[in-house]
């Protein structure tokens, strides 16, 4: 029965998408002939792209058109300037680099919450009725570091970086990082402080198999590799195949072997590849740490290096893509942009779950942080109280945070319908209690 009244749901949707297809199409070619449009629901605004023409350099001399959205097209025809300058290309005025992002947003928003996290209480093998068993976990709720906290631990671990320079690790600007591990809020804390230290960071997915991992590090010529612990016995096994890494930082900080790191390489190299915790660098005594960094900051230039993304392989090897500090930053305002009222709410929070390997994941935490928006961290498998990894009776990330925002690609769209439809399915028949 609740299969019938599935498919005659779809098939209702679908005639409705087909009758109304040609209405929308002759209301978009009658009020706005030369546009695409977007609706908000918040807002109810019709957002209109128009094509149009500027000075360029193409090859043969014409004007090459680009397209933009109609308040962009119509400061340039107010102001004479052309579309391209009057794209966003910075979240504040004076904002330079990525590090000045962050002192403005800490300046502006310093009690606001900023990073949340949410504590592993348990871990058990559960077992499904096809004989599989799969890790379930109880987590704690959100828990909360303010801008003023985050922006301490990333000025207390900038000067670590910087300070490890002593012990011959070769931090000095321009030396590449390569951070492989899952979302979370250590990830970005210590991408915060690469960018603060002038030193790129190369994105590796934490999904990466050995050989693909190998070939991000040794062709990005990274010297440091950042991962969690999870991950560290894959970076053991691979330590000889990548000769450039110095030095590696765990994620998981005071627990770890430095000498079942490197018990693998050869005794005259074992010396050379150092292990050290993040709690280790950040150190104890944070929150009542300066944030003066004088001593520890690098001036990055717009055009300087932020990251190197390498791809997921999925087709080959990982492809690496250079990427600046004004990109990101403009990347971050074109974002903040596009979402009306982003941070005008003290208790917006955005739902940070996608890899922040992937640009779109990067680009959504950085136009956050620009707008004091409190960013929950979570992982696919703990996404919702059905979620694979999520233990019953235990709320998923989207429960327990109740995000305002969050990002959502198709693979993730497909599994909440799934799961909106075993539910729908389990209750029976529209009607039944449920």
């Amino acid at each position: 029965m609740q299969n019938f009244l599935i498919w005659s749901m779809d098939a209702v949707s679908g005639l409705y998408s087909l009758v109304t297809l040609p209405l929308y199409y002759a209301a978009n070619l009658t009020f706005w002939p030369n546009s695409t449009t977007v609706s908000s629901s918040k807002q109810q605004a019709v957002v209109a792209t128009v094509k149009v023409d500027y000075p360029g350099t193409d090859e043969d001399g014409s004007c090459p058109a680009v397209w933009a959205s109609s308040a962009v097209a119509q400061a340039a025809a107010e102001t004479g300037k052309s579309v391209p300058d009057c794209l966003a290309s910075r979240p504040f005025a004076g904002v330079e680099n990525l590090a000045d992002l962050l002192d403005q947003a800490a300046g502006k928003y310093p009690e606001r919450r900023c990073f949340g996290t949410r504590q592993l209480l348990a871990e058990a093998d559960e077992l499904q009725p096809d004989g599989r068993k799969f890790k379930k976990q109880s987590l704690g709720p959100y828990s909360w570091l303010s801008y003023r906290s985050v922006h301490r631990r990333v000025i207390q671990l900038a000067k670590s970086l910087r300070s490890q320079r002593q012990q011959q690790l070769g931090l000095r600007p321009g030396v590449r990082v390569a951070l492989y591990a899952e979302t979370r809020a250590d990830w970005q804390l210590c991408a915060q402080a690469c960018f603060r230290c002038g030193l790129p960071v190369v994105t590796l997915y934490a999904s990466l198999g050995e050989d693909a991992l190998a070939y991000g590090v040794n062709q990005s010529e990274a010297a440091v590799l950042v991962t969690s612990l999870s991950l560290l016995d894959k970076v053991t096994k691979m330590l000889d195949q990548m000769p450039n890494i110095r030095c590696v930082i765990y994620l998981d900080g005071g627990v770890g072997d430095e000498s079942a790191l490197v018990s693998g390489r050869p005794a005259e190299s074992r010396q050379s590849v150092r292990l050290v915790g993040l709690s280790q660098l950040i150190g104890e005594d944070v929150d009542d740490a300066t944030e003066d960094d004088t001593a520890a900051a690098a001036v990055s230039e717009p055009g300087d290096l932020a990251v190197l993304m390498y791809t997921s392989g999925s087709t080959g090897q990982p492809k690496g893509v250079m990427i600046s500090h004004a990109n990101l930053l403009a990347m971050a305002a074109g974002v903040a942009r596009r979402i009306p009222e982003l941070g005008s709410r003290a208790d917006d929070s955005y739902l940070a779950y996608l890899p922040l390997a992937h640009v779109l994941e990067l680009a959504a935490e950085l136009a956050c942080l620009a707008c004091g928006v409190a960013i929950g961290y979570g992982s696919p498998l703990t996404l919702t109280d059905a979620s694979n990894k999520v233990k019953p009776g235990t709320p998923g990330d989207a429960t327990a945070l109740r995000p305002s925002l969050m990002a959502a690609v198709p693979a993730v769209l497909d599994r909440a319908s799934r799961a909106v439809r075993d539910r729908a399915e389990a209750r029976g028949a529209i009607g039944a209690p449920c």
